[in-house]
């Protein structure tokens, strides 16, 4: 026991040593932290704005298209001029809506209208949101009353009337929505950044064979590796949570504990999985951050993923940093309610899986242990 202490000892201070291992739990968590805390942000306090250009001249557009536009008051929607293109490169309007020539005479003898639904290359994500809410209210009112000409001759006589105020139901500020996503995302990149590198550098550096030497077993080999990776990996996921919760962040701190040690345990092993079955640096490297990227988009931290195939969907929403991301925004929007059958449901998939990993990766180093074996 005294001698795995020792042996655990150095290795964290070869660990402490690498650049990368810095990089994986301060650098890389600071960088996603603010960038991520400087865009999400701008959610709460951007405004929405839409360009209307009109290519409709008549007499009677003007009535129709003054009609809509006076339910706009708060500048989310305004008129622009032929210099629209130019607006929205700029990103000073998030998208333009162009009125065709032949609207109003259409609308009017209740044909089939089109508007055109130009997006801008700055905030790209906020038009075509917009689009898809635009898109599905037209699609809602068609067939209603609302287009109808004689419902808009008296909306454009009628007093005005104050419109509803949208709120979220518990004052919820969408940039703390977004952000703690981060935590969970920095948790994965530390533990597959510095996992991937261990066990092949090792072998690299022919360490693998004084530990064959030494007669060390794979368990202990295992442990001497993931201990330094977890426990460094799960050290990043409490100290952005830490600097959230300074920053506003409220939310349940042992579900968020949980949540960072099934994450940590989850993608340390996975990073020592990739380190021990691959044949170099280089391939470790090019594994971990393929397997980064995929795990980033299917997390739902910055992605949708409700559209994707309900068969990957199945498997998907078992992983640690999806399922991390859905209760944590689960307790923010409904409160702290009962989260624990998906929790445990996570927590057994994630250990097992984790326990399965560990097997595969004490059988390969036992599998290289025995040529060792028979060269003494």
């Amino acid at each position: 026991m005294k001698i795995f202490l020792k042996l655990l000892k150095l290795e964290f201070r070869r660990f402490l040593r690498r650049p990368s291992t810095y990089l994986a739990i301060t650098i890389m968590p600071l960088v996603l932290i603010t960038l991520g805390g400087l865009f999400f942000k701008s959610l709460g306090t951007q405004n929405l704005r839409i360009g209307v250009y009109s290519r409709d001249r008549s007499p009677l557009s003007k009535f129709t298209v003054g009609v809509v536009m006076s339910l706009f008051r708060g500048g989310t929607v305004s008129y622009v001029g032929e210099d629209y293109e130019q607006k929205l490169m700029s990103g000073e309007y998030h998208a333009v809506v162009i009125i065709p020539e032949d609207f109003t005479s259409s609308l009017f003898s209740a044909k089939r209208t089109k508007l055109y639904y130009v997006p801008s290359p700055v905030d790209t994500h906020l038009s075509a949101a917009a689009f898809l809410v635009f898109k599905k209210l037209f699609d809602d009112l068609g067939g209603g009353p609302f287009f109808n000409p004689q419902v808009l001759r008296q909306m454009y006589v009628s007093k005005s009337v104050p419109a509803p105020e949208l709120i979220t139901e518990k004052g919820l500020d969408f940039s703390q929505v977004f952000a703690p996503a981060l935590i969970f995302l920095s948790i994965m990149f530390a533990g597959i950044v510095i996992g991937s590198g261990v066990i092949v550098r090792d072998h690299e550096e022919n360490l693998t064979t004084h530990y064959a030497l030494a007669n060390f077993s794979p368990l202990i080999l295992l442990l001497l590796k993931l201990l330094p990776t977890f426990v460094l990996s799960a050290s990043a996921g409490f100290a952005s949570f830490g600097l959230f919760a300074a920053l506003g962040l409220r939310i349940k701190t042992s579900m968020v504990a949980l949540l960072v040690l099934n994450n940590a345990i989850f993608y340390s092993m996975l990073g020592l999985l990739i380190s021990t079955i691959s044949k170099s640096s280089l391939t470790a490297y090019l594994l971990s951050s393929t397997l980064s990227f995929l795990f980033l988009l299917s997390s739902g931290a910055l992605t949708p993923i409700s559209s994707i195939p309900a068969s990957l969907w199945e498997v998907i929403k078992l992983m640690p940093s999806t399922t991390a991301v859905y209760l944590t925004r689960v307790m923010q929007f409904f409160g702290e309610r009962d989260v624990s059958n998906l929790s445990q449901a996570n927590s057994i998939f994630t250990w097992t899986l984790s326990v399965i990993m560990a097997l595969v990766i004490i059988l390969k180093l036992r599998i290289e242990k025995l040529p060792s074996k028979k060269m003494r």
